[in-house]
């Protein structure tokens, strides 16, 4: 009896081996492809801690750009400069492009900017810039520290932003605006001679915040001190002492593509040594942009003009100067512009000169543009006679170079 159940059994089992055998290999195999799935996870997480790591180390690494501003010029009739290459009593902070015919490296800029902690972040902008044919001069033209909220209170109090170190300082508009960003080729006269050939940066310190009453309306201030420098309507010696600046600028929303803004500057110094007396210049512009819907942040037409007064004592009384530009959108990516300058002379304050500008351009991208221009300086008001110059730009971008604001790109 014992001898038949065992042989059942064996019977049974030889049976049943075939299911019991694939049942168990379809178990292992299950257990293979958790594994696997389960190696698979830990390899990506250790590819993930990898990149957070790297990612981590390079979260404060700064973004580096490289601007380049190459001018071919040719000139009929204009005057030469004196033959050191800059200006007579040229200020401090300013260099002298001389007008000479062939290509010039204009500018080759050295951008890094990015974040120091969560607490501030920095720009340095190191130029390369050549004066006449065969001379080049290495300046810092920016290199600032920007504190967007408070260590200890973790916040900006009334939301107001500070800068140190050395800055475009805010004068009027196109002041703000580097030379290889403005809607011309060349900056205007009557700011070359109030702020200086390159515009006015300056070390120093700067607080700004902005009020917002409505959707489409905001009054952003600065309020600056300065050491270091002097404007070129200063006398030696005014750069001993430091200046203050304010600017006031409104901007409004006057439906959904017309666009105003208005400004208010002024910089309170001393006219010289010690004991020479205040020295003042204000300044006020005016800007509209026209950005119907379906153009992005690129608008089709732009009106701009500002204006500079300073308590200079000439002959003639204070000096004043202007100029107004407008620019259309034409096919594509082409744009065609105007201005008109009037300024005193650089050299005699008392001297009225004009000048007017035609330019027209392409962008091929954002990263690069072309443009031709034609400038007539007439060195006396009541004048049409003056020289005649024909000026071939181009402008390119390398690396990671924030898109430009509205009122400077197309």
């Amino acid at each position: 009896m014992f001898l038949n159940c065992s042989v059942l059994i064996s019977c049974l089992l030889a049976l049943l081996s075939p299911f019991l055998w694939a049942e168990t290999s379809h178990f292992d195999e299950k257990i293979f492809e958790m594994e696997a799935q389960l190696e698979t996870i830990k390899s990506e997480l250790a590819q993930t801690k990898i990149l957070a790591q790297q990612e981590r180390a390079s979260a404060f690494n700064p973004s580096i750009s490289v601007i380049g501003d190459i001018v071919g010029q040719y000139g009929i009739g204009v005057p030469e400069e004196p033959k050191n290459g800059h200006a007579k009593d040229s200020h401090d902070h300013s260099h002298s492009h001389d007008f000479q015919n062939g290509v010039n490296v204009r500018e080759l800029e050295f951008e890094f900017r990015g974040a120091i902690d969560p607490w501030a972040d920095a720009l340095v902008v190191v130029a390369i810039e050549q004066h006449g044919l065969k001379h080049f001069e290495i300046d810092v033209e920016e290199a600032f520290v920007r504190l967007k909220k408070w260590p200890v209170l973790d916040y900006a109090p009334l939301g107001i932003e500070s800068r140190l170190g050395k800055f475009r300082t805010a004068i009027g508009r196109m002041n703000r605006i580097h030379l290889h960003n403005i809607p011309h080729i060349s900056y205007p006269l009557a700011l070359q001679v109030f702020l200086g050939e390159e515009g006015y940066a300056s070390q120093g310190l700067s607080f700004n915040s902005s009020w917002v009453p409505s959707s489409k309306s905001a009054l952003t201030w600065f309020l600056e001190g300065i050491t270091g420098s002097r404007l070129p309507m200063q006398d030696k010696g005014a750069q001993e002492v430091p200046s203050g600046i304010g600017h006031l600028w409104w901007h409004q929303e006057l439906n959904d593509a017309h666009f105003i803004d208005l400004g208010i500057s002024s910089l309170v110094g001393r006219k010289g040594k010690y004991e020479s007396g205040t020295f003042w210049l204000s300044g006020a512009d005016f800007h509209y942009s026209y950005l119907p819907t379906g153009h992005g942040q690129n608008p089709v037409f732009l009106f701009g003009s500002e204006f500079y007064m300073a308590n200079k004592e000439t002959d003639k009384g204070w000096p004043l100067g202007n100029f107004t530009w407008a620019q259309v959108k034409m096919l594509g990516s082409s744009f065609f512009g105007m201005r008109y300058d009037i300024a005193p002379h650089k050299d005699d304050f008392s001297e009225m000169q004009h000048a007017i500008g035609i330019y027209t351009g392409v962008y091929t991208t954002e990263f690069m543009r072309v443009r031709l221009g034609y400038e007539h300086v007439m060195p006396r008001l009541n004048s049409l006679d003056g020289d005649h110059r024909f000026l071939l730009s181009f402008n390119f971008i390398l690396g990671s170079h924030p898109v430009e604001p509205y009122f400077a790109n197309r």
